[in-house]
């Protein structure tokens, strides 16, 4: 393929999964009932929280609407809640292998916040933690039939060199 035919849109198949991420709606603010209604289904009943953040609840809103999102949420608005109940949406919609990648330096701090999460927000299904594994040792956890499987960018290559 040139670059006048990638400049004119010539259709690529190589392309077609980032076109439809790149398709994907923008999402307008939620309004503040549709944020209270959508925090009342999603939180447990026994959560501390009185509702989720606005960035979380459209970022969850996307994700059931068009299968997909990309969100720009800022520090302190609650991406790795938005990460893990997207994937109990996804497990429940038959999705049995869900792999879940954060920089390097938030695997500890994600692992930790799994507890927090759990008290809040219904996560059933399981977590497979890779970080900090061997690559022979997360190729034998990437093995298990279903879940979540945490891992950071840098570990992405999955054989012994």
């Amino acid at each position: 393929m040139s670059l006048l035919d990638l400049l004119e849109g010539s259709e690529d198949k190589r392309y077609d999964e980032i076109n439809r991420i790149m398709g994907l709606p923008r999402v307008a603010d939620i309004s503040d009932e549709v944020l209270k209604e959508f925090s009342s289904k999603v939180l447990l009943h026994t959560s501390d929280w009185d509702m989720l953040q606005k960035p979380q609840a459209a970022a969850l809103i996307s994700y059931l609407r068009f299968g997909g999102l990309v969100g720009a949420i800022g520090v302190g608005f609650g991406k790795t809640c938005v990460a893990f109940k997207a994937a109990d949406f996804a497990y429940k919609k038959g999705k049995r292998k869900i792999l879940l990648l954060v920089p390097a330096n938030c695997v500890v701090k994600t692992v930790h916040e799994i507890p927090e999460l759990r008290q809040q927000v219904s996560l059933n299904y399981p977590i497979h933690i890779l970080g900090g594994l061997t690559p022979t040792k997360r190729l034998d956890m990437s093995k298990q039939p279903s879940g979540l499987f945490v891992m950071s960018y840098s570990q992405l290559q999955l054989k012994d060199t």
